[in-house]
């Protein structure tokens, strides 16, 4: 998982199914974890120095992606313009007008 990543949004496994096949979450400490297919755990980062960790309950087959969507911290914007912004420029614009107002 990228440096970041705060929360899953979904796991597609494997990904390229016509109808695409998700995985449920349950918790990693579940006694069943590992030992039913269609799960996934999500570890955060805890500290600085650790990473964010995305574990599955199945040994994925030689060849097959996982597609994964989730939340992440975005960069901080300043007022140099040479920042890549991630956000979809109508959010960010919401943004701006929220801050402004509050």
């Amino acid at each position: 998982m990228p440096a970041g990543a705060i929360s899953i949004i979904s796991v597609e496994y494997p990904d390229g199914n016509d109808s695409p096949t998700y995985l449920y979450q349950r918790e990693l400490t579940h006694p069943d974890f590992w030992e039913q297919d269609d799960f996934y755990a999500f570890a955060p980062a805890s500290t600085d120095t650790s990473i964010t960790t995305l574990y599955i309950s199945e040994v994925p087959s030689t060849g097959e992606d996982i597609a994964v969507e989730f939340n992440a911290e975005h960069d901080f914007l300043d007022d140099d313009d040479i920042d890549q912004c991630t956000l979809l420029e109508p959010h960010l614009d919401l943004i701006i007008l929220y801050v402004r107002l509050a």
